[in-house]
């Protein structure tokens, strides 16, 4: 994603929803570097793309049941981001319910391409 096209300022709040994997971690990150709030509701999340597998290779031992494969990828993006709040909504009307929720962050807003923004 181009700075050009997506930078936003501080005091922002941004929204993703249906975040299909890496755009999800994107939306957080850049949410944590413009001191903006932030409420993104991941949806694909590949298997190990977050640093964390839910499957041997083998298939020896993994978790089938999507739900929970699910809950433990989003779970594992919050904490990754220090963030405290996942809320969920109703599962009849998508599997993928949860919301990761974000106040707004300390630091000095920063251009994506790594310059700091006055």
């Amino acid at each position: 994603m181009s700075s050009e096209v997506f930078q936003p300022k501080s005091g922002d709040y941004l929204m993703c929803l249906h975040g299909c994997n890496e755009l999800s971690p994107f939306v957080l990150s850049t949410g944590q570097s413009c001191n903006s709030g932030f409420a993104v509701m991941p949806c694909c999340l590949r298997d190990g793309m977050l640093g964390v597998t839910t499957s041997s290779s083998n298939n020896n031992w993994g978790i089938d049941d999507d739900t929970a494969r699910y809950s433990i990828q989003v779970g594992y993006l919050a904490g990754k981001f220090g963030v405290g709040k996942v809320a969920a909504i109703s599962k009849s009307i998508t599997n993928r319910f949860l919301i990761i929720i974000g106040d707004y962050w300390d630091n000095q807003c920063e251009q994506l391409d790594g310059e700091t923004k006055s």
